[in-house]
C-alpha cells in the first residue's frame, strides 16, 4: 500500500497544485472573413466615447440617468455581491476552524468497593480542527467560486451593455415617431388648406361634392394617423421610464425628430478581437473555468480525508468525597478516512459536473456562433439600408415636385383632384418610408456596436 501510494501521489495530488482562471480559454476557430464589404463603428476609447458621437446631450443624459438608475443594473450588482460572499465562504476550509467549547456533566457512582461517590465535573477550553486540503478539493471549490465571481461581473457588464442600448433604441423610436408626427401634422395641413380650396369651389359650382367628401376623408384618415402616433409616442416614452427605473411622470423629452442627430462614422474593417470584447462570451468563459473546478473537486471528493485536531482546557472536578481539582487537559488527533460504500453519490457528482462542463462548451460554441452571426447580419442591414436611403430621398423629392404640380394644375384649373389627392398619398407614404429607414439607421448602429461589443474589452475593463 505504502508503495502503490507513493506511486499514485504525483497524479492523485495534481488538483492541488492547480490554478483557475477566471476565465476558460476555449479553442475555437476564429470566424471567417465577411462575406461582403466590411464596416464596424470607427474606433473609440469605449461606450462613452460611442454614445457620444450622436451629438445628443439628451441621450447622454439618459444614458448617465441608466447607468445609475436602471434596475436591470442594479440587480445584477447584487449577483456581484453576492458571488463575492461565495467567494469568502470558499475560503473558509483553507483555514483552521477555532471553537471555544465548554462541557458541564454530574456522574454518580454505587459500588461495593467505593461506595456512594458523586461528582460534577466542569471542562472548558479552545478547540481547533483543520482538514488538510490533500487532493486540492478545497482549492478547486475556492477556484469554482471566484470563477463564479467573474461571470457575475461579465454579467453586469452585460447587463449594463443591453440596459444602454435599449435606452438609445427606445430614445431612437421616440425621436422617430416625433418625426412621423411632424410629417404627418404637414400633410394634415396641407389637406386641411386643399379641402377649404375644394369645398370653395364647389359652392362656386366649378367642383363636384364628391370631390369635397374624398377630400375630407383623406384629411380625417390623416388625422387619425397623427393621434395613432402619438399614443405611440407616449407608449415609448413610458417603455423608457421603465428602463431607466425612474417614475413614469418623469419629464418629457425635448428633441423633436432624427434630424437633430449625427450619424456615427463607418470605418472598413472588422474587429480583430471579437472574441475577447463580448461579456456574455466572457461569461460563459468563466463558467467554463468554474465547472473545470467542479470537476477537480468531485474527483478529488473521493479520496482519502486528512483531519487534524486539537484542544486544550481546564477540567474541574467537584466530588463529594473530595476535595475540588482542577487540572490542565490538551488533546491532538490525526485521522484518516475513506468513503467505502456511498451507493454511487460520489462517481454521479463527477459524472454531474463534467457533463455540466460539456454543456457549458456546446453553449460557448453557440454564443460563438451567434455573435458572428449578429455582427454580419448588422453589417449586410447597413450595406443594405443605406442604399435604401439614397432610393428613397429620390422618391420622396419627386414625389414633393409631383403634389406641388398637380395642386398647382388643379388651382389653375387644368387639373383634376383625384390626381392631387394621389400625389398628396405618395408624398406622406415616401416622407414615412424615409423617415422609418432613417430610424432603422439608429437602430442598426446601436445593434452593431453591441454585436462587437459595446466598446467593452478586458484589458481596459470599460
Amino acid at each position: 500500500m505504502r508503495r502503490a501510494f507513493i506511486l499514485l501521489f504525483p497524479l492523485l495530488a495534481e488538483p492541488a497544485c492547480a490554478s483557475y482562471s477566471s476565465r476558460e480559454r476555449v479553442p475555437i476557430e476564429a470566424p471567417r472573413p465577411w462575406s461582403m464589404p466590411r464596416s464596424t463603428p470607427a474606433k473609440s476609447d469605449g461606450a462613452t466615447a460611442f454614445w457620444g458621437q450622436f451629438g445628443s446631450s439628451e441621450l447622454d443624459a439618459l444614458l448617465e440617468f441608466a447607468r445609475t438608475d436602471s434596475l436591470d443594473v442594479a440587480e445584477a450588482a447584487a449577483r456581484i455581491d453576492q458571488a463575492a460572499a461565495a467567494v469568502q465562504a470558499a475560503k473558509a476550509p483553507l483555514l483552521p476552524s477555532v471553537e471555544a467549547v465548554a462541557d458541564i456533566f454530574v456522574q454518580s457512582t454505587n459500588s461495593r468497593s467505593l461506595g456512594s461517590v458523586s461528582g460534577t465535573f466542569v471542562d472548558a477550553g479552545i478547540a481547533a480542527a483543520y482538514e488538510l486540503d490533500f487532493w486540492g478539493k478545497n482549492q478547486a471549490y475556492l477556484g469554482a467560486a471566484r470563477a463564479g465571481l467573474q461571470a457575475s461581473r461579465y454579467d453586469r457588464i452585460a447587463a449594463s451593455l443591453t440596459v444602454a442600448a435599449s435606452v438609445a433604441v427606445t430614445y431612437f423610436q421616440i425621436l422617430g415617431l416625433r418625426e412621423r408626427i411632424a410629417i404627418t401634422e404637414s400633410s394634415v395641413t396641407a389637406a386641411g388648406q386643399m379641402l377649404d380650396l375644394v369645398e370653395s369651389r364647389a359652392r362656386a359650382g366649378a367642383a363636384l361634392v364628391r370631390e369635397a367628401a374624398q377630400q375630407r376623408s383623406l384629411l380625417a384618415q390623416e388625422q387619425a394617423a397623427v393621434e395613432r402616433l402619438k399614443r405611440q409616442e407616449s407608449a415609448a416614452r413610458v417603455a423608457l421610464s421603465l428602463i431607466l427605473g425612474r417614475p413614469v411622470s418623469w419629464e418629457a423629452l425635448t428633441a423633436d425628430g432624427l434630424q437633430s442627430l449625427h450619424s456615427p462614422p463607418v470605418t472598413r474593417g472588422i474587429p480583430p478581437d471579437l472574441l475577447s470584447r463580448r461579456p456574455d462570451l466572457a461569461r460563459i468563459e468563466a463558467q467554463l473555468a468554474a465547472c473545470r473546478a467542479n470537476v477537480d473537486a468531485a474527483r478529488a471528493a473521493v479520496l482519502p480525508r486528512v483531519r487534524l485536531t486539537a484542544s486544550v482546557g481546564l477540567q474541574t472536578a467537584i466530588v463529594s468525597t473530595e476535595a475540588t481539582d482542577t487540572g490542565l487537559l490538551y488533546l491532538a488527533t490525526a485521522s484518516v478516512s475513506q468513503s467505502i460504500f456511498d451507493g454511487g453519490t460520489a462517481a454521479a457528482m463527477r459524472q454531474r459536473a463534467d457533463a455540466e462542463r460539456r454543456e457549458w462548451l456546446v453553449k460557448y460554441k453557440r454564443a460563438v456562433l451567434a455573435a458572428t452571426a449578429e455582427v454580419q447580419k448588422a453589417l449586410q442591414d447597413l450595406s443594405g439600408i443605406d442604399q435604401e436611403l439614397a432610393s428613397l430621398q429620390i422618391v420622396a423629392d419627386q414625389a414633393q415636385i409631383a403634389s406641388h404640380l398637380a395642386e398647382t394644375e388643379y388651382r389653375a384649373g387644368a387639373g383634376e383632384l383625384l390626381a392631387v389627392l394621389d400625389t398628396q398619398r405618395t408624398l406622406a407614404q415616401a416622407n414615412n418610408a424615409l423617415s422609418e429607414t432613417r430610424l432603422a439607421r439608429f437602430l442598426t448602429l446601436v445593434g452593431l456596436f453591441k454585436a462587437v461589443g459595446g466598446g467593452w474589452n478586458e484589458r481596459s475593463g470599460s
